[in-house]
């Protein structure tokens, strides 16, 4: 049995001081008491809770409940008035937790949690001042926002036989949000809207990925594989767009599949992953769009004596159902040599180069209430590294292994950048 107790407070300010030009002085320094404001907020909580664990060799399970008392309040000066007004809300809130661990094997995992938790609303969405860097999209706060409250849900499991290396590993997951703080979208003037964030009901998201990896059964194939992919989501999410409830609804379904070859010497992987996202909006239906996004990856890599290390991999994006000008193909080419190094070949001395061709880009599509924008940033291209990589387990108590032998080269490719990062 665990009894636990958590003490809470948060405080906030926020001082937004306005000028306009004066004609005088010839400096902005006239002060515009409309759009002064000097803003603080105050969160105290008090949370206490109780959990019961059990813990056996294949099973574990923690079952709790915590109550909050929380206080939420605002102080607002106002300059154009020169008057304070003070907002407060107080809740009480019940967090039931309850999470289950099965491990039947030394490589098989399922896991399933169920969570709740709030958050409270920031002091940039709370402050009550208009902010009109832009003329025409200006914004205030709300001091009366509520907390969010948020249910969620995950199930796991995954398995990895290391003889054979057949593997698979698959998620489901469950969100869903009371009050959450959305954006109300209005109409002020001719051309000119304001955005205010509110409390709404109906969001929720599901969102699932499985993985599954196929050895050959031919022995003189041992250690490739087959491999197949597939994650999917679907957001169903709320707004106010001109008084009126807006429901927009995403789904996203992307499905891959990939070959890896492993020998003595030579590794290589290829692999196509295709991916299909909609959108569709309950109020401006004319944003309802659908556009496809398609990677292709190669991995190699040869193994010379003295344990020498020669990789390369490459991707190549494609965008399609963009706006003009971002529908754009992009080549990924990195390469690298590197040299096992101690004794158990669990250390690396790798010289890298990333993005050979330089030709790396950023081009992504955001989809809000009423608009869509496509964007393209700046982002790092060809650059030249040096690093020592070092592992930390042992694979099996084979001393003449290498950290990662035999695992797929895209496993192996997404372990090392996660690494590295």
């Amino acid at each position: 049995m665990e009894l636990n107790y958590a003490f809470t407070k948060n405080v906030s300010n926020s001082t937004r001081e306005t000028y306009d030009f004066n004609g005088t002085s010839g400096k902005y320094d006239n002060p515009n008491l409309r759009l002064t404001n000097d803003f603080e907020n105050l969160f105290l909580a008090h949370r206490v809770g109780a959990n019961f664990r059990i813990q056996e060799k294949k099973y574990n399970y923690q079952l709790g409940m915590s109550v909050q008392q929380s206080t939420l309040e605002s102080d607002s000066y106002q300059a154009f008035t020169a008057k304070d007004s003070v907002t407060r809300a107080s809740y009480v809130n019940y967090f039931p937790t309850f999470n289950f661990n099965l491990t039947p094997g030394r490589n098989k995992n399922l896991r399933f949690r169920y969570n709740g938790k709030t958050n409270q609303p920031s002091i940039s969405q709370l402050q009550n001042v208009l902010d009109v860097t832009d003329q025409l999209n200006q914004s205030i706060g709300n001091p009366d926002l509520q907390q969010e409250f948020t249910h969620s849900l995950n199930l796991n499991y995954n398995t990895f036989n290391i003889l054979t290396f057949k593997y698979i590993a698959a998620n489901i997951s469950y969100t869903a949000t009371n009050n959450k703080i959305v954006n109300s979208i209005d109409s002020i003037g001719r051309g000119i809207q304001l955005t205010k964030p509110v409390n709404l009901d109906g969001y929720s998201r599901v969102n699932s990925f499985i993985t599954l990896g196929i050895p050959f059964k031919d022995p003189k194939m041992k250690g490739s594989s087959v491999n197949f992919s597939n994650n999917f989501s679907y957001t169903k999410d709320v707004s106010l767009l001109f008084k009126q409830k807006n429901i927009g609804k995403t789904l996203v379904i992307s499905q891959g599949v990939g070959l890896n070859l492993n020998k003595e010497k030579i590794e290589f992987g290829v692999k196509a992953n295709l991916a299909y996202t909609n959108n569709k909006y309950s109020v401006n239906a004319s944003l309802n769009e659908d556009y496809l996004t398609q990677t292709y990856s190669l991995d190699a890599s040869y193994t010379f004596k003295g344990n020498f290390i020669l990789a390369t991999d490459f991707d190549y994006y494609i965008n399609t159902g963009r706006a003009d000008g971002f529908n754009q193909a992009i080549p990924l080419w990195n390469a690298s040599f590197s040299k096992q190094v101690f004794k158990n070949k669990n250390g690396e001395i790798k010289f890298s180069v990333r993005d050979l061709l330089n030709q790396n880009q950023s081009i992504t599509r955001t989809a809000a209430e009423n608009y869509i924008q496509d964007t393209r940033s700046m982002v790092l291209q060809r650059y030249f590294m040096v690093s020592l990589l070092f592992n930390l387990n042992k694979m099996g108590g084979n001393k003449n292994a290498s950290p990662m032998q035999g695992m797929p080269r895209s496993m192996e490719r997404g372990m090392k950048d996660m690494r590295m990062q």
